[in-house]
Formats: C-alpha cells, sequence, structure tokens
C-alpha cells in the first residue's frame, strides 16, 4: 500500500522537480564530506548504470526519473537513490524524510549496507519518523555486520553511530532520573558520562561535542542547584563554562546568571552580556529578556538594592511572555514578602492553571492587607475554578464577600462593583438594593478618571503596514494577540504603539491584571511601566499619548499626580488639535 501512495507522491514530483533542480552536482555531506555514488562499481541492468550516470552528471530530476521505475520493481540500489533524493533538498528534489524513509527501508529490508545506515540516521535524529535510538542502533549494528557489502569508512561510521546513538540513550536514561526527582541517580549517570565522554579516543565531529556540552549542562545544572551533590557554585560555573564553549545555549544563558550575580565566580557585567548574548544567538527563549535587563542595570547603576533590581529582572521577564523563568525570578521576592510579586507569582500560576498556587499567592498579598490580591482572592471564591482533578473546591460566596468588601474598603473600583453586585444577586449576603446603589456609586466616581483616556481603536491603524498583525488581531476580538504584537512595536520605538500598549496596561486587557493603580498615592514597579510607555510616545509628540499623559499627571495615576505636568501636556495636545485637552485646560482653568 504505501508503494501506491509513493507513486502518487512522484507524479506531484515530476511536475514540480524542474522547479528545485540544480544546474551542477553538489558535494553533499553524507556524514564523512562526500556525495553517495557507486560510480562504475554498480552492479545491475543497463538502465540503472544509466540513471547513476545522470547522477553522477548532476542532472537529478532525469536521474530520478530513471531511478523511480527500477525502485518500484524492487531494485534494492534505486530504492536507495530515490530515498536519497529525497532525503537531501540540496540534490534538487523536494525535500520529504517520511518517502525518503519509506525507500530506505525497502532498500534496507533487502541487505543494502547504505540505506540501513542512512535508515538509522533517520530514526536516530527523528526526521520522518519519531525518534528511536534502539531502531537507529538496530539498523546501524546491520550495516557494520555487513563487513563485505560495504566500505571501511562505512564500517567506521556504523561504529561512531553506534556509540554516538548509545552515548544518546545513556543521556536520555539521565535526564529521566532528573525529570523524576532521582537527583543522586543522576548526578552519578551525568559525571559518569562527562568523564567518559571526555576522555574517549576517536572521531569528534559537531555530533559529538553537542551530546557531551548537553551532559556538562545538566552536571553544573545539579552543582548549581545542590541536586543529588552539595551545591558549589564554582563547579557549576565550571561545567557550564565547558557546555558554553560546544554551543550550549542554556549552559551560556546559566553562566550569564552567575556572572551577572557573582556565584562562583568575580562579578562581571562584560562576561554576564557576553553569555546572554550568545545564549540569545543559540536561541535560548530567555537570553533576550536578561540581555535587556542588563543593559538597563549597566546604563542606570545604583539605585535600590538587589529587591529592585530583582524585581525588575522579573517583570522584564514576564513582559517578554519569558513565563518560567518570571516565575523563577518572582519566586523569592515573593518569599520575602514583596505583595507585587506574590500578585505576579499568582497572576502566573492562573495561567497555567495551577488554581491551588495562585490562591496561595493571592492570599499571602491579600492577608498583607493588599487589595489587589484581596479582590483576585474574592473572585477566585466567586468562581467555577476547579483543581487538576476537576473538584469544584474554591466556590465560597461568603469568603468572596469577605475578601471582596476589604478590597472595596481600600478603594478598590472592582472590588466595588463586585461587592454591588453580590448585594444585588444576594450571593454570600442578604439582597439590599440600598447598598447596591451605594457601592456602585462609589465605584464609578473612582473609575472616572481612567475613562477619560483615550482609547485606542482597530480602526485607527487600518491600513498601516506595520500594524497588519495588530488589526487582525484586534478585528479577530484576539486581546493577547494584540498585546504581543503591540509589544514588538513598542520595543522599536513605534510611539503610537508605546501609547496603545499604556492604555491596556491601565485598563488590565489582554490578559494583564488590574493593580493598584486606584489607589491615591501608589507608586508600584508594574503601573509605572504602563505610563512610562505613554510618556515615552508623548515626547514623541504623539498627540493621543500627550493628552493621556496630562491625565496620568493629574489624577495621579500610577506616578505622583502633579497638576502642572498635567497642564503642559494638555497644552501640548491642544496644540495638536486634541479636543479632550482643550476641555481638560479649560476645567482647570488655564
Amino acid at each position: 500500500m504505501w508503494l501506491i501512495a509513493l507513486r502518487i507522491t512522484t507524479i506531484l514530483v515530476f511536475f514540480l522537480v524542474s522547479r528545485y533542480a540544480l544546474s551542477s552536482p553538489g558535494n553533499v555531506d553524507t556524514g564523512y564530506g562526500r556525495r553517495y555514488s557507486r560510480g562504475s562499481d554498480v552492479t545491475g541492468p543497463p538502465e540503472l548504470k544509466t540513471a547513476v550516470a545522470a547522477y553522477d552528471r548532476g542532472e537529478y530530476s532525469d536521474a530520478y526519473q530513471q531511478f523511480y521505475p527500477l525502485a518500484n520493481q524492487g531494485n534494492a540500489e534505486a530504492q536507495y537513490y530515490v530515498g536519497y533524493l529525497h532525503d537531501k533538498f540540496h540534490l534538487g528534489m523536494m525535500q520529504d524524510y517520511t518517502v525518503a524513509l519509506q525507500w530506505y527501508r525497502a532498500a534496507a529490508e533487502q541487505g543494502h549496507a547504505e540505506a540501513q545506515m542512512r535508515l538509522g540516521d533517520l530514526y536516530a535524529s527523528g526526521r520522518g519518523v519519531p525518534r528511536d535510538l534502539r531502531e537507529a542502533a538496530r539498523w546501524y549494528q546491520m550495516a557494520k555486520s555487513q563487513s563485505g557489502a560495504t566500505s571501511a569508512s562505512n564500517t567506521e561510521r556504523a561504529e561512531d553511530e553506534l556509540q554516538r546513538v548509545g552515548a544518546a540513550q545513556s543521556l536520555d536514561t539521565a535526564i529521566a532520573a532528573y525529570e523524576r526527582a532521582d537527583y543522586a541517580t543522576a548526578f552519578a549517570q551525568f559525571n559518569k558520562l562527562v568523564n567518559e565522554w571526555g576522555s574517549k579516543p576517536g572521531r569528534r565531529d559537531a555530533a559529538y561535542y553537542q551530546q557531551l556540552a548537553k551532559a556538562q549542562y545538566w552536571l553544573g545544572l545539579l552543582y548549581e542547584k545542590g541536586q543529588g551533590v552539595g551545591q558549589d557554585y564554582k563547579q557549576a560555573a565550571k561545567w557550564y563554562r565547558a557546555a558554553s564553549k560546544s554551543g550550549n545555549a542554556d549552559a551560556a544563558f546559566n553562566l550569564g546568571a552567575l556572572y551577572e550575580h557573582g556565584r562562583g565566580v568575580a562579578p562581571d557585567f562584560k562576561q554576564a552580556f557576553d553569555q546572554y548574548a550568545a545564549a540569545e544567538a543559540r536561541g535560548n527563549p530567555n537570553a533576550a529578556a536578561a540581555v535587556e535587563c542588563l543593559q538597563h542595570q549597566i546604563q542606570h547603576p545604583g539605585g535600590a538594592a538587589g529587591q529592585l533590581s530583582g524585581f525588575d529582572t522579573a517583570v522584564a521577564a514576564y513582559d517578554s511572555m519569558k513565563y518560567a523563568w518570571a516565575i523563577e525570578q518572582f519566586l523569592p521576592l515573593a518569599q520575602a514578602g514583596n505583595a507585587d510579586a506574590q500578585l505576579y507569582l499568582g497572576e502566573l500560576y492562573d495561567r497555567g492553571r495551577s488554581i491551588d498556587e495562585s490562591v496561595q499567592w493571592y492570599r499571602t498579598a491579600a492577608e498583607q492587607g493588599d487589595a489587589e490580591g484581596q479582590h483576585r482572592l474574592s473572585r477566585i471564591y466567586s468562581s467555577n475554578y476547579v483543581d487538576r482533578e476537576g473538584r469544584r473546591k474554591w466556590t465560597n460566596y461568603a469568603e468572596a464577600v469577605r475578601w471582596c468588601r476589604a478590597a472595596a474598603e481600600q478603594g478598590h473600583p472592582d472590588a466595588q462593583m463586585d461587592l454591588g453586585r453580590y448585594y444585588r444577586e444576594g450571593q454570600g449576603v442578604a439582597k439590599d438594593r440600598e447598598e447596591v446603589n451605594r457601592w456602585y456609586q462609589i465605584a464609578h466616581k473612582n473609575t472616572e478618571g481612567i475613562t477619560l483616556l483615550i482609547e485606542p481603536q482597530c480602526a485607527t491603524v487600518a491600513g498601516v503596514a506595520k500594524f497588519t498583525a495588530v488589526y487582525t488581531a484586534c478585528n479577530q476580538g484576539n486581546k493577547e494577540g494584540v498585546f504581543q504584537q503591540l509589544t514588538i512595536l513598542a520595543k522599536q520605538g513605534n510611539a503610537q504603539a508605546q501609547d496603545w500598549l499604556g492604555y491596556l496596561y491601565y485598563q488590565g486587557l489582554a490578559g494583564i491584571q488590574k493593580r493598584k493603580i486606584y489607589i491615591a498615592g501608589t507608586n508600584h514597579g508594574y503601573f509605572q511601566r504602563a505610563a512610562q510607555l505613554v510618556r515615552t510616545a508623548a515626547e514623541q509628540g504623539y498627540a493621543p499619548a500627550q493628552y493621556n499623559l496630562g491625565i496620568i499627571y493629574e489624577h495621579g495615576m500610577g506616578i505622583a499626580a502633579n497638576v502642572t505636568e498635567a497642564i503642559r501636556w494638555y497644552k501640548a495636545a491642544s496644540r495638536q488639535g486634541i479636543a479632550q485637552a482643550k476641555d481638560a485646560l479649560t476645567r482647570l482653568g488655564k
């Protein structure tokens, strides 16, 4: 049946192959820097020799069309060539590992040693088939056992590949031990691998160093965390450095963190920056945020002690949507009593549907008197949250009202609205129309300043090339997508994106939760970021942002209230024709 499927695929290939064919032969690396060819050694029907000759001339499209009928008739050499042409994109064919694997298998099952090697390669790398090291080893062993059917170099490569597969299996076993928290076993296995591989003679190619670097990284991680061995930052730095030199991205990132914080090495921002940059270039998902934060620390030395720096680092990770790293950064701050860090952790665990952990951190903030923590806790008690076992164990309207009232009495407008709703619905409290009206009126008064902000609209970016992705997400109601795209543009210095993003921070949209912006005199880092975005846009001359910055200063929204500054920005916006700014100046008697 699979041959029928291959025939259909090949028909399509015949129509498309000329668009992908190369005009001259290439030097394709098959593991030893050579292009596979039997050349004059080929045996079989004349048609096969003709096809091989076309292949050797670099006429891959013609060669394929000649190989295919022979392969379909069961010729192992032709089957191998058809598979090889699908395997190697730079030979001019449409690359398709699944098709390549099927033809390699057809040839390998007939004892074709080179096909057996290639089949092992695909299983080892997980191309065209789920990664299966045992199956890879089986085919490599079959190729190796055919000493008379393959060249000395292929026999050598089979031996190398068997060693590499064995090493990969050992590495997987050690990682599995770590993941099940058997740290002593993991340490023993990683330590053994590093010592064995580091002293083993033989060919050392990129794959060898990649595997060695993985083992070195894991060994460094165990030393850094003190898992399975006593905590030793110097040893961690040693193994991270070794792995980083071999190109391991995670090791470079962790080594950068050690240099940044002076753990096991002397503090060195330049070394930290270099390692973070290397990690970013190699694809570590957290490195970009670390580079950005380190640049900020270099440009703004001093300031509050490590707590502020740590909080800024954590927020940078959150803003860059590196949530796993953000949790690591917020955790020590939250444990030290930082309420904003506790709120961030609650939100991050909520995103991951870890409701128990989320409740724990919201409660910790709430019990410190944090209005936002109290409000979020009340929302969970009034919701239909379920735990990982599907149990709805958090619904408790009496508790919801208790925490909601605590937040409302501190001036939290969302809590005030919720409390009014509880009185209206009789949830956790007796119905009371007077209390409904009272709390709704208080909430409306407290949100008046925020409703005066100029709200960005989808239509304002229609047809603007840079905002195409924002416009699409906005029209689809994809608030998270809007936030992500605006973040990218804002970092590029786009004033309109900066103002819009600042608005989202203030309004609690796109998954950004409202914090204590409404409470007079608050000055929390998260909402300073919102004000900073709007200010950056205003300073570029963007009129709506200038008006919004006036509102921010007039009402003290995340920064200290300053009517003089408010008037200055209202005037700037008014000069550009913002009608609301003129009304604000009239209201202030200017």
